[in-house]
């Protein structure tokens, strides 16, 4: 999935729009070589700290889950959003 980032932008843009794509923290991969150990750093346009949505409270996870962006993504199967 690290690899797909692009593909998952895209797919996101086009389907609910740039608003719901950019929940989604770009990760940027370092390769282990041997000598070191690889490592994912994870950078979003959002300012402040990034959350997974599973790990907020409640209540504001479920403001989140109303938003447009956010039902579309979730409910997306074959309706177009």
């Amino acid at each position: 999935m690290l690899e797909n980032y692009r593909k998952l932008q895209d797919a996101l843009t086009g389907r609910a729009g740039s608003e719901a794509a950019r929940l989604f923290a770009e990760p940027i991969v370092t390769w282990g070589n041997g000598a070191a150990a690889g490592s994912v750093s994870w950078y979003a346009e959002a300012d402040g700290e990034v959350q997974p949505l599973s790990s907020l409270p409640p209540e504001r996870r479920g403001r989140l889950e109303q938003r447009d962006c956010c039902r579309c993504v979730r409910t997306r199967r074959s309706a177009r959003c």
